[in-house]
């Protein structure tokens, strides 16, 4: 069978080339669920250009913030123009353009409108402080061109004076020498100029992450690995039939950042699926609460804190979320609490789903026929293989053993960009030259092929949807006058999931002079708003190994004693 847009198709007994033989998980997998896909060897953009043309009338984007509502011929023209006043900056394949704001249209315009002139998208979290832009900019080093969001402008401003950007334009009020967003929407609409496309080889995106060690990495996206893994998780989650019979007539509500993979993935697959987007600048639980109410929304996607903000709110379980059949909870554990909370609350069971920025989102999931349990992360997705290695000599485990995952499937990234040595630890090969992403969490698979995360590296902190390393932080709060050592930490949080806490060792004439909430709010003043520290310690000294290094451990087992 093949799909309404005639660009994919579905097998039902042909075997994976990604996945091998006899796989504990398969038998989970109803008969009209495909084995395997023909993925379309397609640029990002030509998607939504078939959808603008079989569905120019449909709302693509409503946008909560300001009541506005874009159809799909809208979204197309629009980044078209954006397209064009990109290639007439000089905007080639060879270079990537930066978007910084929140969610908004003109994110998903210029996100488009720069595929089409065939570079890269680069997006920055608008919570990003000058140091951590900076980074990116300078890391990437092919951006000239920044489109950034008026409120967010003298971030980019103060970072230019360091790192030469050609062109900004501003979202909103225009500054002195910017471009204005507003008078490119009003130029023609038609696409002066295609390129030319690789979508195999070239960069669709470059999603900066955290890795285990040093600065964050950006992870190197092709326009097919995008497009592989919305469409492992659309015809996982409907099957064809279903989906064709829907096609075009769904909603889903955006509240996810579309500047992190989480977000990024679900807003494309929402556009794969001609859905309305229901646009959220920030959570507001009320409001999501009447969309899915009054819009028959079928599929949510949240962090694990919007569910506690949920439960938290007097109108959860009043409105009718009967349309409901997913509420997949990502950027951190689900406690079982929390999800048995819900179902109480709505007869709705909250599930979790496994993925990382180096496979675009997904790996594993929980979709609508599978059993589910709130304390697995679900199978693997379609074409999509995992396996559970010993942690010292990289041999694939029995089931009901912990060790690494490593995942191999058509979503993985290329690489890290311009990390040759990052990329070779990560992405490493078997016996039969098969490329397996090592991702660095610890889990599990049982006996029916489902997983379990039991664990995650060390030293990585997972606050709300993001993933944070330890020494980044350290290295900031080193440079207040005051520390002499310190050591960070994820404790335990309920609604966060994990909170940043540093234990910190004083200089001699500092004790006695400096509080705790002194080196917060400073520390605030030098991160992004989720990197920060919300906790601090004075200690005499900090915990060391054998080796000299930093013992981590000493002082979770420090914080476990205080529960």
């Amino acid at each position: 069978m093949v799909t309404r847009l005639n660009i994919m198709k579905p097998h039902y007994k042909k075997k994976s080339s990604w996945v091998r033989p006899d796989r504990a998980w398969e038998k989970w997998y109803p008969k009209d669920v495909p084995t395997t896909i023909d993925y379309p060897i397609i640029p990002i953009p030509e998607l939504l250009d078939r959808i603008a043309e079989e569905f120019p009338n449909n709302v693509a984007i409503y946008y909560k913030l300001h009541d506005k509502k874009y159809t799909y011929r809208d979204f197309s023209q629009n980044s078209n123009r954006v397209a064009n006043r990109l290639t007439e900056l000089g905007v080639t394949k060879q270079a990537a353009v930066a978007i910084m704001t929140k969610n908004s249209p003109e994110y998903f315009f210029s996100q488009f409108g720069i595929l089409k002139t065939g570079a890269g998208v680069v997006p920055i979290n608008p919570l990003l402080r000058q140091k951590e832009v900076r980074h990116i900019l300078n890391d990437a080093g092919i951006i000239k061109t920044v489109i950034v969001q008026d409120d967010l402008y003298p971030v980019i401003n103060k970072v230019s004076q360091d790192v030469k950007i050609d062109n900004i334009i501003v979202i909103g009020e225009k500054f002195e020498n910017t471009i204005s967003f507003k008078d490119i929407l009003e130029r023609p609409s038609n696409l002066e100029k295609e390129v030319k496309i690789n979508p195999e080889t070239d960069l669709a995106a470059l999603l900066y992450t955290g890795g285990t060690t040093g600065l964050p990495k950006g992870v190197y996206l092709t326009h097919y690995n995008a497009l592989t893994n919305v469409l492992q998780c659309l015809f996982l989650r409907d099957n064809p039939e279903e989906l064709n019979s829907k096609f075009g007539k769904m909603a889903s509500v955006q509240i996810l950042p579309v500047c992190h993979s989480f977000g990024f993935a679900t807003s494309l697959l929402s556009i794969c699926a001609a859905s309305m987007i229901i646009l959220y600048d920030r959570f507001d639980p009320e409001s999501v609460l009447q969309d899915i109410e009054t819009y028959k929304v079928e599929h949510f996607a949240g962090v694990v804190t919007m569910y506690k903000m949920f439960l938290q709110h007097p109108s959860f379980g009043k409105y009718d979320m009967s349309s409901i059949s997913v509420l997949l909870a990502g950027g951190g554990p689900l406690p079982y609490e929390i999800a048995k909370k819900i179902e109480d609350r709505t007869g709705l069971i909250a599930v979790q789903g496994f993925g990382l920025t180096e496979c675009v989102a997904a790996a594993c999931l929980q979709p609508p026929w599978f059993k589910p349990n709130p304390k697995s992360v679900g199978i693997p997705i379609i074409d999509t293989d995992l396996k559970v290695v010993d942690l010292e000599t990289g041999q694939e485990l029995e089931p009901g053993l912990a060790g690494e995952m490593l995942i191999r499937g058509p979503q993985v990234m290329k690489e890290y960009w311009k990390s040759p040595e990052a990329t070779s630890r990560t992405l490493i090969k078997d016996e039969q030259e098969n490329i397996w992403l090592r991702t660095g969490d610890i889990g599990k698979m049982d006996e029916d092929g489902c997983f379990y995360i039991v664990g995650r590296t060390k030293e990585m902190i997972k606050y709300k949807e993001y993933r944070i390393l330890p020494r980044e932080v350290e290295e900031t709060l080193y440079q207040h006058p005051s520390v002499l050592e310190c050591a960070v930490i994820g404790i335990p949080d309920e609604l966060a999931g994990e909170n940043i806490k540093a234990y910190i060792q004083l200089k001699k004439e500092f004790k006695g002079k400096v509080t705790e909430e002194e080196i917060i709010n400073w520390a605030k003043e030098k991160l992004a708003a989720y990197k920060y520290p919300r906790y601090i310690e004075f200690i005499r000294m900090i915990p060391k190994t054998a080796v000299g290094k930093v013992n981590r451990k000493k002082l979770q087992e420090k914080e476990s004693k205080k529960s």
